[in-house]
């Protein structure tokens, strides 16, 4: 069995003012210092060689999917609108400039 290591940097974020993990191995801009959801989302839903948010969808579909995250917060819509509307923020934030070009 193949184990997948993740580095995180424990670190003020700038504009907020938390302590939070930042992911070393995502880029610059993309490595904000998270803390709840958003690092959990980091160690278990990103692979091993994803660099951008929009490779993490898929992570967050299996995952959340798999153990029932939004049906046992009360919300019965299926993961995929979740994601739908995961990818258009962040497609409109990033304005797709983050987007591998090895897809």
């Amino acid at each position: 069995m193949r184990s997948l290591v993740r580095h995180f940097t424990v670190k003020r974020h700038e504009e907020h003012g938390h302590i939070g993990l930042a992911p070393q191995w995502m880029p610059q801009g993309l490595n904000d210092p998270l803390t709840g959801m958003a690092s959990a989302h980091d160690m278990l839903e990103h692979g091993m060689h994803d660099v951008t948010e929009l490779q993490g969808l898929g992570g967050a579909v299996y995952v959340r999917g798999l153990t029932d995250y939004w049906s046992r917060k009360g919300n019965l819509n299926h993961p995929a609108v979740h994601i739908a509307s995961d990818f258009l923020e962040i497609f409109t934030v990033s304005e797709g400039e983050w987007l591998p070009r090895n897809w």
